[in-house]
């Protein structure tokens, strides 16, 4: 079964789509806590799906 590229896309573009929602919510925080878990939480994110991504397709190469 083929797939098509655009599926690679998907996480790009609901990446885009949730850091656009966290930045409105935090737009106009005046809680400085808050923005700094938001980008914690967004790099735990982005390298748990990196590691994911390698365990899944490990014939790829990283470069």
């Amino acid at each position: 079964m083929n797939r098509s590229a655009w599926w690679f896309l998907l996480p790009l573009i609901l990446g885009i789509l949730g850091s656009a929602i966290a930045w409105s919510k935090i737009r106009d925080s005046q809680d400085p806590e808050l923005v700094k878990w938001v980008m914690v939480f967004g790099a735990i994110q982005t390298i748990a799906m990196a590691l994911s991504s390698i365990q899944i397709f490990p014939g790829i190469p990283l470069l």
